[in-house]
């Protein structure tokens, strides 16, 4: 049995479906699990954002990005349901990566990681998708 991974926002604490809605069935009789792309810089938390993706059943990462242009390339190659993003990266910047996908696959849901606490980046990034 895997841990269930939850997230968490300044409206509470909340479980994926709850956020993301219901996973894209293959099949009207089997669900399949989100499938996910990490886009982050940092090996370190890359590699431990995705071991603790991959302990939930619900959730499988399906690709993992270094920097916005890697972001963007994934998206487009693999389809993923959810791209977890920084902000901060080399190259494409996060919010630059994130007006792109969302330029060109509007139906990607996109959910954001950054140290900045400033409001001017959690509204940048609102804005930018």
């Amino acid at each position: 049995m895997g841990t269930t991974l939850y997230f968490l926002s300044t409206e509470g604490v909340f479980p994926p479906t709850e956020v993301l809605g219901q996973p894209p069935f293959m099949d009207p009789t089997m669900k399949r699990p989100y499938r996910l792309v990490i886009a982050e810089d940092h090996t370190i938390l890359r590699e431990g954002l995705g071991a603790l993706i991959r302990s939930d059943p619900e959730l499988e990462i399906i690709g993992e990005a270094r920097d916005g242009r890697d972001a963007v390339n994934c998206v487009e190659t693999l389809g993923p349901d959810l791209v977890l993003m920084d902000l901060s990266m080399p190259g494409m910047h996060g919010l630059e990566a994130i007006k792109e996908i969302k330029r060109r696959f509007p139906e990607t849901k996109i959910l954001t990681l950054t140290v900045h606490k400033t409001e001017e980046y959690v509204y940048a990034a609102l804005r930018a998708g």
